[in-house]
């Protein structure tokens, strides 16, 4: 039995907010968490499951003395942190732990089998696992903590397309197998995107 890492990141802006307005993420006042050491622990409802979830502090001092979000930068002086009132967390973050899994799990994945079904039933457990705790978390937020531009966490819809290009792009999800020393995509089939439409008759 092996244990495997999954780790993620869910960008939180809303495309309906104009771009000088725009917020990266929860507001904070004069503290931000310091990443995985403030990771909050979500339920799954397993035991053989962990996950948990946390906000980084990225950003730079600008000209002005005062931080700005930046997803390039991480250079965060905590001198200035204190006296600013307003800071942008920015993307959530998070790490799922699953134990126990089997070599017959583990195998397409490992040898990077696109599609084989294993592989897939693997990415839907995991999307099992993360999505409930993952989505009640920024409904928390957004709801209790008046939060309220903070987008929620896109449902995998097999109609719109395959699981593995979910995991890529929505969740720029990671694997690891070695404890967090290498990593590689999570992938479990072909990136595919579909589109559905509506196509007149054009004797009608």
């Amino acid at each position: 039995m092996s244990e495997l890492l999954l780790r993620f990141l869910i960008r939180l802006e809303s495309s309906e907010q104009a771009g000088a307005y725009e917020n990266h993420g929860p507001l904070f006042h004069r503290w931000i968490p310091d990443g995985e050491k403030d990771a909050i622990t979500l339920d799954t409802g397993d035991s053989d499951i962990t996950l948990r979830v946390w906000f980084a502090r990225w950003g730079y001092v600008s000209d002005n003395g005062w931080i700005v979000f930046s997803y390039e930068r991480r250079e965060f002086d905590t001198s200035v942190m204190d006296k600013q009132g307003i800071l942008e967390a920015g993307p959530l973050m998070g790490m799922l732990k699953i134990k126990s899994l089997s070599d017959a799990e583990l195998l397409p994945m490992k040898e990077h089998r696109l599609g084989d079904k294993a592989y897939v039933e693997l990415g839907r457990r995991v999307f099992d696992l993360l999505w409930a705790p993952v989505s009640g978390f920024l409904d928390l937020l957004r709801i209790h903590y008046g939060q309220y531009w903070i987008r929620n966490v896109e449902r995998w819809d097999p109609s719109k397309g395959s699981i593995g290009h979910y995991f890529r792009t929505v969740l720029e999800m990671e694997g690891s197998l070695d404890d967090g020393r290498n990593w590689f995509p999570f992938i479990p089939d072909e990136q595919v995107i579909r589109i559905t439409g509506v196509v007149a008759d054009k004797d009608s």
